[in-house]
């Protein structure tokens, strides 16, 4: 399967294909492609009469095929973009006759997202031989930060480790989302400059000395004066720092830290796969590892479970979220 590079390279080099069927979880990618062909393939003239951008709820097969079909005007190529085509799922295998001859005048363009077509099915192996089969998989959250990184060298930029996780530890896991990031920071500095925490934190509305990544550092390195700082930070400010997503946050970084106790010695170097996270990130664990022991790492599931009863009253009075965040901090310390 050609990659996202692949695939732009070869639009870039007018090679077109009649069909780019974009599949998958991760929307990123499958947006980049298109848009791409919507911008680049016709000319402001030729789109006119040339491009249709359909959402599938306006149309069924049948009709998709017949605008396929259509020759283009003044034009060597007709772009017909169909968004959001998994809600045709149940009937996407009658589009095969098309596909098996599809016309060459044409750049079928189906943006099929949060779902992947069975490849044993018979359209997959008919797109694979006259067009494009792509599907966009879920980045893995420990290649996020090297992701970032790969994004700010091709928007010729520099940005550090610290910057890094910083950025992928409040954006998440969305390609898209964090493209966006730093599409802001991108507009502002200059060719060559650093993507620095300060950057971020000015031109993202990320806190540089208040977000979930300095909080889960402070409890790894059982920093409590520093912790309860953040914790009445995050509690005072409920809307900018769900304290649901911090619970999880915290939750995530004890289930890795118990992988990394029961990790054995000859799993060592696969340890970055196992933890899924980036091999420089392994000696913050190695410190933690120090602080809290395989038995108190377990006890703190307990403090999160009830600290998530809390955040949503079950079972018990109301609580400020400010004092669930540092109770539930004081217990993780003690």
């Amino acid at each position: 399967m050609e990659t996202p590079e692949q695939i732009l390279t070869g639009l870039k080099e007018k090679k077109y294909k009649p069909i780019y069927f974009l599949m998958g979880e991760e929307s990123y990618y499958i947006d980049l492609i298109s848009d791409f062909i919507e911008k680049n393939v016709l000319s402001q003239e030729e789109k006119a009469f040339n491009q249709t951008i359909l959402y599938a709820g306006e149309i069924d097969i049948p009709n998709l095929i017949a605008q396929a079909k259509r020759y283009p005007m003044m034009s060597p190529y007709t772009v017909l973009i169909i968004k959001e085509a998994q809600l045709l799922s149940k009937t996407i295998e009658k589009l095969s006759g098309y596909i098996q001859a599809p016309l060459k005048s044409t750049l079928l363009v189906i943006c099929y997202k949060n779902k992947v077509l069975d490849r044993r099915q018979k359209i997959c192996k008919l797109i694979q031989q006259e067009g494009v089969l792509f599907e966009s998989k879920k980045y893995p959250e420990y290649q996020i930060p090297d992701w970032i990184e790969h994004q700010a060298r091709s928007m010729k930029r520099r940005i550090g480790l610290q910057a890094r996780h910083l950025l992928a530890e409040h954006s998440g896991t969305s390609l898209s989302t964090l493209a966006r990031e730093l599409e802001k920071i991108y507009l502002v500095l200059s060719e060559g400059a650093e993507i620095t925490t300060e950057v971020i934190a000015q031109y993202t509305g990320i806190s540089k000395r208040f977000n979930p990544f300095e909080w889960q550092k402070a409890i790894a390195e059982k920093n409590f004066h520093r912790a309860q700082e953040i914790a009445w930070h995050f509690g005072k400010n409920p809307k900018e720092y769900p304290v649901v997503l911090l619970i999880n946050t915290i939750y995530r970084f004890f289930v890795n830290l118990v992988k990394y106790h029961l990790s054995v010695p000859d799993k060592q170097a696969n340890l970055s796969k196992i933890l899924n996270v980036p091999p420089y990130f392994i000696k913050d664990y190695e410190k933690a590892a120090y602080h809290y022991s395989l038995t108190k790492s377990l006890k703190v599931f307990s403090y999160l479970r009830e600290a998530d009863r809390q955040v949503k009253g079950i079972d018990c009075p109301y609580i400020p979220e400010h004092s669930i965040l540092q109770e539930l901090t004081y217990k993780i310390f003690i």
